[in-house]
């Protein structure tokens, strides 16, 4: 099974004439020593903690697989939903190596307009990898590009479209950004030290807080403070850790490029090079990232949240199988961890019941009502398809109170085996 949500690592992280510690909730400092992971500082301190309410992709759940490297003007973004009306507390992410000047990334949020309902892999647009778009800044020097609209020249922004608007046969629409207003930055970005391993940014640090509702979807993105350089000499990277194996469909990842044509490799942890979402060499703009294959993969950065809640949450999928390709047209099961609560009113939480939401071809999606078995474990089974098949699933959970949580979805085909010579990589 992978793990897919996750709860909060209740510490922060600082630095001491070059020293870096681990301050717990109850105050005490922890050093880290040379080449120590902060996620084992703290799992081996036991200040790990489910108190808060928290989402995304911590490294602890979901191993970084590869170092994506930044370099100049790059931006590297991911969205999110909002499960609960509060305020967002902090932003977590996991850094890597650091080539920025004065070691500077610049954190903003915006409303976010992908999602699981549109973007990249949603239809009619094809899955990541899929070169999107970018704002028109005459007064940049090196593309007359602008991976913002606060940063475009133009009032009202002009948005370029570079989507290929003719795929398969079909007609894609023109792209819009993805994202609208924003919701928390200080308009060009609050600017902070990034370290290797955890860091964190509180919201709070402005005064300026950053409030949303249930179902809210936002997007969250990272600019690297680096130097003017080109070609060849592009100097040391800022990377950000990365996985592919374990990301959910569609995409959450996205990366802006300045400079199209230019060949940013990044390496898995055996050494391996690989394009940059499928894509290498790089386009111009905005673009969803995905695995090497990238038709049926997807990518997440390392980064997670932490928020207050005012009302009740909705289930959280702990974990569940997420099903790989596979020869066999028989039925499948899905087991899933799922666990409630309630921050307003811890009594009332329970998950009531639970489905198997699924569709065969991008037809109409069908349902199977999950069974719970022991503790928080919930299984069914997915039926079997003819060879060809391509099938979309995901867990809906409901909890007694009625709000509904639905994990995102992830797919495999049933693959025909041609010929004995033919070869797939599963």
């Amino acid at each position: 099974m992978k793990y897919l949500l996750v709860f909060i690592i209740v510490f922060t992280l600082t630095s001491f004439s070059q020293q870096r510690f681990i301050v717990s909730p109850a105050n005490e400092t922890i050093p880290i020593k040379s080449g120590e992971s902060s996620i084992e500082v703290a799992k081996g301190a036991g200040i790990l903690s489910a108190s808060n309410y928290s989402r995304g992709y911590n490294p602890q759940l979901i191993p970084p697989e590869l170092e994506f490297p930044t370099y100049h003007k790059m931006v590297v973004g991911m969205w999110f939903t909002a499960p609960a009306t509060g305020t967002l507390d902090s932003i977590f992410w996991m850094g890597g190596e650091c080539g920025a000047i004065e070691s500077l990334v610049y954190v903003r949020t915006h409303n976010s307009l992908v999602g699981p309902d549109w973007g990249p892999g949603v239809p009619p647009y094809p899955p990541a990898c899929q070169p999107w778009g970018y704002f028109i800044n005459t007064n940049d020097k090196d593309n007359g590009i602008a991976a913002f609209e606060w940063d475009a020249s133009d009032y009202p922004p002009v948005w370029i479209s570079t989507i290929n608007e003719y795929q398969n046969g079909q007609v894609v629409p023109k792209t819009r950004p993805p994202f609208s207003w924003e919701i928390w930055g200080e308009g060009s970005g609050y600017g902070i030290v990034q370290r290797r391993g955890v860091n964190k940014l509180g919201i709070m640090i402005t005064g300026i807080p950053c409030s949303l509702y249930v179902g809210d979807k936002f997007f969250v993105s990272l600019r690297t403070n680096h130097s003017n350089a080109h070609g060849n000499d592009l100097g040391k990277p800022t990377t950000f850790p990365a996985s592919v194996t374990n990301a959910p469909y569609p995409s959450r990842a996205w990366v802006f490029y300045e400079h199209p044509g230019e060949s940013y490799g990044y390496t898995d942890p055996f050494g391996l090079q690989m394009p940059c979402g499928g894509v290498d060499p790089a386009p111009k703009g905005w673009i969803a990232m995905g695995g090497p294959n990238c038709e049926d993969e997807a990518m997440v950065f390392n980064w997670w949240y932490k928020m207050s809640v005012s009302t009740d949450v909705p289930p959280t999928v702990i974990q569940y199988d997420k099903l790989g390709h596979t020869f066999s047209t028989s039925l499948r099961t899905v087991t899933a961890e799922i666990t409630d609560s309630n921050p307003s009113n811890p009594g009332d939480a329970g998950v009531a019941s639970a489905y198997l939401v699924y569709s065969i071809d991008n037809n109409s999606e069908d349902s199977i009502a999950m069974i719970k078995t022991t503790g928080d474990v919930w299984t069914a089974d997915l039926p079997g398809a003819a060879e060809g098949s391509e099938i979309l699933y995901h867990i809906s959970a409901i909890d007694i109170n009625g709000n509904r949580t639905s994990d995102y979805y992830n797919k495999y085909k049933v693959l025909a085996l041609a010929n004995a010579n033919t070869l797939y990589l599963l």
